[in-house]
């Protein structure tokens, strides 16, 4: 084996395996940002839609009723108030904020802000979440159609995915890592050979030159 990884096939084999395991780790880091991405994407424009369909309800509703369809808002996952938070440095989330604006349409004002899971009411209330995970929690404020000020407290989605890796894929990693193996070989084995004959004639004519 010592020979073989000392032997120019043995290290034609190495710059192979590993510039397809750096190309293979670079591709699967791209495609996990990607994912999340696009995950990320997903659960702002639901949880953007829940938002609008509550926040124009609210503006079809008389201001006496509203303190009822808000007491029954948590049935899609939002907490509604019509409390601002005390004034405390919030972190906004631009992103999600657009996305709102774009669901509100004009003539709401909108700002969507990052909450500490800790002090995540949303969280703490909604029973059917993993505990075991964390989540994105947020905290909304919208400016209803007649200068109504309403809160909204929502668990987005989970603060980490989890990577693309399952169990049931190594096989799947097994068969993928022989397969590059054998086909790196074989590429070694034909990329000596030219050399290899050329080592040989060189040989022989230097055998015949003694003689």
């Amino acid at each position: 084996m010592k020979l073989f990884f000392c032997s120019m096939t043995g290290r034609i084999f190495l710059i192979i395996m590993g510039g397809v395991f750096v190309s293979a780790a670079l591709s699967l880091w791209i495609a996990t940002y990607e994912r999340e991405s696009e995950l990320t994407q997903i659960h702002n424009l639901d949880a953007a839609i829940h938002v609008a369909q509550l926040v124009l309800m609210m503006d079809a509703t008389p201001i006496g009723a509203r303190p009822a369809i808000a007491a029954i808002a948590h049935r899609i996952g939002l907490y509604a108030s019509f409390t601002y938070p005390p004034d405390k440095q919030m972190n906004p989330d631009p992103e999600f904020s657009a996305v709102l604006a774009q669901q509100l349409g004009t003539g709401h004002e909108v700002r969507a802000f990052k909450n500490d899971q800790a002090e995540c009411a949303a969280l703490t209330e909604a029973l059917y979440l993993d505990r075991n995970k964390t989540y994105q929690c947020h905290i909304v404020l919208v400016t209803l159609i007649d200068g109504t000020s309403l809160r909204l407290d929502l668990v987005n989605h989970e603060d980490r995915y989890p990577l693309p890796l399952r169990l049931y894929f190594f096989p799947d990693y097994a068969f993928f890592f022989f397969s590059i193996v054998v086909v790196a070989y074989l590429i070694a084995e034909i990329s000596i050979q030219p050399l290899r004959r050329l080592a040989q004639a060189a040989h022989a004519l230097g055998r015949n030159i003694e003689q």
